[in-house]
């Protein structure tokens, strides 16, 4: 048994082996290309659906665009979209097209209003298409833009885009779900092609392929992708230890990120401890993300009248290097309507009005974000065991603190 065990750990040393020789020389190529260089991520621009991707999207799909293509690259994203999913607006006249973001449709009321992220429409018939990337969804939202459709155009399409092209929850309405990992990715590059004698239009739709590469989690270089299917496809122990490693991957990766969050915790129970103060509550159960890799930290218990008990809180989300402030009802799980409801406005204010920069962003998820809510960390690797986020953590416990004092010095209750 001992010897048989050897053999198969050689194996499997000699499998990692063979793939990190590839990794390394494809790291080489991406110094040497400097493909890894990109402008958003520079910026911090890599995940804000307006200011980053719907701009982007939108400008790039407008036949009156800086792009100055006519209706080029909107005939290809249409001619994309009848192949997967077949013929949704046969009248539609890209030429005469127009483009909106955040296009306003009404108070919400009854399956109607809202703001639509793009809106395409050649007057008589459209394109709609609903950006989500970290933003969780609102209520009945594909049914109110639905509903509009209908009372407006003679022909629409809805587009649904997220990530990974995961089906909204809260329909029945006829919808198409895209991506950006496949669809997004396979229409960006065509219109690369596009412009290839346009060197600047060119290299920005590049930069901003990439950038969606590295949000979706996608090979960077198709050769060393190819490399490693080779090596799979042609030996019998290759394939079926890797598959071993697969089947096992995901709960090692649970365990790892389980550390992390128990040694964040451990921070802030340090932190709280040396000044004298008792540690928040703290839950990775109520954290918006179910994968091992969000914790709730509850900053103040308050009380509405004739609404019961609820929280203010602070949900980190390891995954994507951030935190944000959040509503809950006391003792219940995470509420889309806590977040969106007015009887919140006041200590959304107080919010707003004790850290100024939560003012940033505000979606359906959140009373209060902003860019510079992070962790410090680098989601694709923090939970290694190699590495080190003692100090980033730290820092954040801290952070804490600042926020823990100044609702606890705060009333939220209201009669």
């Amino acid at each position: 048994m001992n010897n048989q065990n050897t053999i198969n750990q050689n194996i499997i040393n000699q499998l990692l082996g063979q793939v990190k020789t590839i990794s390394n020389a494809y790291e080489i190529v991406s110094r040497n290309t400097g493909e890894n260089f990109n402008i958003f991520s520079l910026l911090g621009l890599e995940t804000p659906e307006l200011k980053t991707h719907s701009r982007i999207v939108g400008e790039l799909l407008n036949p009156k665009g800086s792009n100055q293509q006519g209706d080029v690259f909107l005939k290809i994203f249409i001619q994309k979209l009848e192949q997967k999913f077949g013929i949704f607006c046969p009248n539609f006249k890209s030429a005469n097209a127009t483009t909106v973001l955040e296009k306003y449709i009404g108070k919400l009321k009854d399956r109607r209003g809202g703001i639509i992220d793009i809106q395409i429409s050649d007057g008589k018939n459209c394109i709609l298409i609903e950006n989500k990337i970290l933003a969780g969804e609102q209520i009945q939202q594909l049914q109110r833009y639905s509903t509009y459709c209908k009372e407006t155009f003679s022909e629409y399409g809805i587009f649904y885009l997220t990530l990974d092209g995961r089906d909204s929850t809260t329909t029945e309405d006829l919808y198409f779900a895209i991506s950006y990992s496949e669809d997004i990715i396979d229409w960006l590059e065509q219109c690369k092609k596009e412009a290839v004698n346009l060197p600047i239009l060119r290299e920005g739709i590049g930069q901003y392929t990439n950038l969606i590469k590295k949000l979706t989690n996608q090979t960077e270089n198709k050769k060393m992708e190819n490399a490693i299917i080779d090596i799979l496809t042609h030996n019998d122990d290759a394939i079926r230890y890797s598959k071993l490693i697969r089947d096992n991957y995901d709960k090692a990766e649970l365990q790892l990120k389980k550390k992390q969050l128990e040694l964040l915790q451990e921070k802030i129970n340090v932190v709280f401890k040396s000044d004298q103060m008792l540690p928040p509550d703290m839950s990775t159960v109520r954290a918006l993300r179910n994968q091992g890799d969000g914790l709730f930290i509850v900053l103040k218990d308050f009380a509405l009248s004739n609404a019961g008990l609820y929280q203010l809180a602070i949900n980190v989300e390891l995954n994507n290097n951030y935190y944000f402030f959040v509503i809950s009802k006391k003792d219940a799980p995470r509420e889309l309507k806590n977040n969106n409801s007015k009887m919140f406005n006041d200590i959304r204010e107080i919010l707003n009005n004790s850290i100024p920069e939560s003012k940033e962003i505000y979606n359906s998820w959140t009373i209060g974000k902003s860019n510079s809510f992070g962790m410090g960390i680098i989601p694709e690797n923090y939970f290694f065991p190699s590495v080190n986020n003692e100090g980033a953590f730290n820092d954040f416990a801290t952070k804490v603190l600042e926020y823990y004092k100044i609702f606890n010095e705060t009333s939220l209750d209201k009669s």
